[in-house]
């Protein structure tokens, strides 16, 4: 009897992991149809850098120092950036995630030193009536949010004195 109970849970095992494959093989297909998402040998998203995603749209691209290039809003690239952009988001923190715009008074941050050029980056982003793109965030109890990944963009927002932040909330895992 236990020999008969091993192999049936052995074939279960079996099936799970064949079904697993196969969900991720189809996750991966509409990722890569309908966002136009890489993923590279080791299965994580593989994304474009934004100044390759840059072409033709006649609007030169928010670029930082240290070589952080956003497309500006409105631009077929800013679209396919944003796709992957959020790709990348849920293969970090998991999915599906909730977009919303978070007051910045109720953002907790966790490393409050900035590096200059990205901060810089997204001073221009806010001067240019430009949208940052959103943070990730997680719902704290007390009706506020933990500041995941979007350090520089929060000090941006305050710096301009902006009253909300586009974030993605997550479920409650971090990065890492």
């Amino acid at each position: 009897m236990s020999m008969i109970c091993d192999n049936l849970v052995r074939m279960t095992d079996q099936t799970m992991d064949h079904l697993r494959q196969e969900l991720a093989k189809t996750i991966r297909r509409v990722l890569k149809n309908e966002a136009g998402v890489d993923f590279g040998e080791d299965g994580k998203v593989r994304l474009e850098t934004p100044a390759q995603l840059v072409k033709d749209d006649g609007a030169r691209p928010w670029v930082s120092s240290d070589g952080l290039s956003i497309p500006r809003k409105d631009t077929v690239s800013r679209k396919k950036w944003d796709k992957r952009f959020e790709a990348q988001v849920q293969s970090a923190f998991g999915g599906p995630l909730e977009r919303v715009r978070v007051p910045v008074g109720q953002l907790r941050q966790r490393n409050p030193a900035v590096n200059s050029a990205r901060l810089e980056l997204y001073s221009s982003m806010v001067q240019g009536k430009d949208e940052l793109p959103p943070a990730v965030v997680q719902k704290l109890p007390d009706g506020s949010y933990f500041l995941l990944d979007g350090n520089h963009r929060y000090v941006a927002a305050q710096k301009h004195g902006l009253k909300h932040l586009d974030a993605f909330v997550t479920r409650g895992r971090t990065k890492g």
